[in-house]
């Protein structure tokens, strides 16, 4: 009768954890959208983690140093005309200024200006094939 119930106890202590696990995975999805998108419907993705991409605009770039602080626009892809303004708070990435495209991922606050908590630069040059 003990092995019984010792038995019950470990396999409800195992579903618990299988269900803590599927839970918790769910909460850490990202949400790919289109900055267009994005930029338009804003306030449908507030506090949600979601991933966008776009246009660097080498103009928009500003690094304050003191506060460990990058801002910069990116431009849409299927509407250049569409910015956003992003701010980062870490040390800039090494291949920054080369970049011409980027993936952020973070949050969209209410003022319109996203929150990137990470980034990673395309840069096209680097993988060109060489002219021979």
């Amino acid at each position: 009768m003990a092995a019984k119930k010792k038995i019950i106890i470990g396999t409800v202590i195992i579903l618990c954890a299988v269900f803590y696990l599927v839970i918790s995975g769910f909460s850490n999805v990202k949400v790919h959208v289109q900055l267009e998108d994005l930029v338009n419907s804003g306030e449908e993705y507030r506090d949600t983690y979601v991933q966008t991409e776009g246009a660097v605009l080498g103009d928009s770039i500003r690094w304050d140093a003191p506060k460990v602080e990058l801002t910069f626009k990116i431009a849409g892809k299927l509407n250049p005309a569409v910015t956003m303004p992003v701010v980062y708070k870490k040390t800039i990435p090494e291949n920054f200024q080369d970049a011409t495209d980027v993936l952020i991922g973070g949050y969209y606050d209410p003022d319109g200006v996203f929150l990137a908590e990470e980034m990673i630069t395309k840069c096209p040059s680097k993988y060109e094939s060489k002219e021979e």
